[in-house]
């Protein structure tokens, strides 16, 4: 994934001078990783954020979801040019082939943060990342795919509790996941795709008090049978 960067810092450790297939992201990590200054912000934004737990983990949960540039630097200011060099020199997706080899990929992540947040970036899309991280409610279409995304994955993790025993840790989460799938239901069922617009806030359904549908373990299990 990220055989370019590597290769510069190899070359530097043998104090090896840039050779000449080296790209432009190349030349410039060389310089940073000597301490001299970039030519450009964007690449020392690129490489900064690599160095930095947090954002190192967004960008490629954005870049693993396949997000689109324009989206990312309306949501965090990240320019396109700087997410190119990020993807060029750390986090290179022609190695994805089709999303087995993602899922393969994520099986042998060792960071656990990075791991929870690529897997509902792939899942659910960049737009969790955005609503998440950046404060930003998708609109319409793209909020109503979020919500079905949300529903679905929500419905088979419910159906754990018909294969677990009753006071299971793995039961008690699946109530949880039953919860959200019946919300995701409920906001689903309340809008029509004629009333969805850009003023619509399905997601404010999904947060609502869970005094209005606290629902107890059995009904729970009734939901999970009818799915």
């Amino acid at each position: 994934m990220d055989s370019k960067s590597k290769r510069v810092i190899s070359d530097i450790q043998k104090s090896k001078e840039p050779s000449k297939d080296y790209t432009r992201a190349m030349r410039e990590y060389h310089k940073y990783r000597r301490g001299k200054e970039c030519s450009k912000e964007d690449y020392s934004i690129a490489f900064d954020a690599y160095n930095d737990p947090l954002q190192k983990e967004i960008i490629e949960a954005l870049l693993f979801g396949d997000a689109d540039f324009e989206d990312v630097f309306s949501a965090f200011g990240l320019s396109t040019r700087s997410l190119d060099v990020y993807e060029e020199m750390f986090f290179d997706r022609t190695k994805f082939r089709n999303k087995l080899d993602k899922l393969s990929y994520l099986d042998n992540y060792p960071e656990k943060f990075g791991k929870e947040i690529k897997m509902r970036a792939l899942n659910l899309g960049p737009e969790f990342i955005y609503y998440t991280y950046a404060n930003i409610v998708p609109k319409s279409p793209k909020q109503r795919a979020l919500v079905q995304r949300m529903f679905m994955a929500s419905a088979y993790k419910a159906m754990a509790m018909n294969y677990n025993s009753m006071n299971s840790k793995v039961t008690k989460n699946a109530i949880d996941h039953a919860k959200l799938m019946l919300k995701a239901f409920d906001s689903l069922q309340k809008f029509s795709e004629e009333e969805l617009s850009d003023e619509v806030d399905i997601l404010k359904v999904l947060t609502e008090d869970e005094s209005k549908d606290s629902l107890d373990k059995t009904s729970m299990v009734a939901a999970s049978d009818i799915i």
